[in-house]
């Protein structure tokens, strides 16, 4: 699954959510002017994960991948977090499929790393700092959450235990 840039009615650029087959090498597209990007498919294969915008405002919703197919393509979208200011960016499941940890932009220039559940409930603000934190992404095991940061004044990769919610440079 992937994002492309499409052109509409000549004036607007939207982001919409495409399928590579690997195996005919034929594409699909899943969504019809939504404005979705960063694509993840859940752990069972069933639900993608994505950032929706509009206005200047962005949310998280899941895109049920099993559910009906409008006469454009389009699917059903189930809205995780309410439209916000802030800005949502790089959603990723964790393996276990409980947890979703995102990339957040929020006034003032802070950019951190949340982890929310399929309901919009933030189960911990891995960061709430001055670093610009970007780009989660989970262990295989779910244990931990790898992300870049620019804390040192120089980016590195970061590594964050969920269970002792400890922060250590990789």
């Amino acid at each position: 699954y992937f994002t492309r840039n499409e052109v509409v009615r000549n004036v607007a650029f939207y982001n919409d959510i495409y399928r590579y087959d690997l195996a005919t090498g034929k594409e699909r597209r899943i969504t019809l002017d939504l404005r979705g990007r960063d694509p993840h498919v859940s752990p069972d294969g069933k639900w993608l994960v994505l950032v929706m915008n509009r206005m200047g405002r962005t949310r998280i919703g899941l895109l049920n991948l099993e559910g009906r197919t409008g006469p454009a393509g389009e699917r059903d979208i189930v809205p995780v977090t309410p439209w916000s200011e802030d800005q949502y960016e790089t959603p990723r499941w964790s393996p276990d499929g409980k947890a979703i940890a995102v990339g957040l932009w929020r006034k003032g220039g802070w950019r951190d790393i949340r982890i929310i559940d399929a309901a919009g409930n933030v189960l911990d603000d891995v960061t709430n700092d001055r670093a610009v934190d970007s780009g989660p992404a989970w262990s295989p095991d779910g244990t931990a959450l790898y992300f870049s940061s620019d804390r040192t004044g120089i980016f590195n990769l970061y590594a964050y235990d969920i269970a002792g919610r400890t922060l250590r440079q990789v």
